[in-house]
């Protein structure tokens, strides 16, 4: 499509944790001031999972 915005993905990756008990809270936000709360920021992706997820992907995002 021309003119269309090209879409981004980004793929996580995690190791080394202490320990696979709890959660892992991720923000993407181009707002520094709302990190790492991620709040007041409608543009913002927010992901929880399990401590023992190994990795994680985000399409659809905006280059940059």
């Amino acid at each position: 499509m021309v003119g269309a915005a090209p879409i981004g993905r980004l793929d996580v990756a995690v190791d080394k944790l202490r320990s696979t008990k709890g959660l892992i809270r991720v923000c993407l936000t181009a707002d520094p001031a709302n990190f790492p709360a991620c709040v007041d920021d409608a543009d913002a992706i927010t992901r929880t999972v399990a401590a023992s997820t190994r990795a994680m992907r985000f399409d659809g995002l905006p280059h940059g």
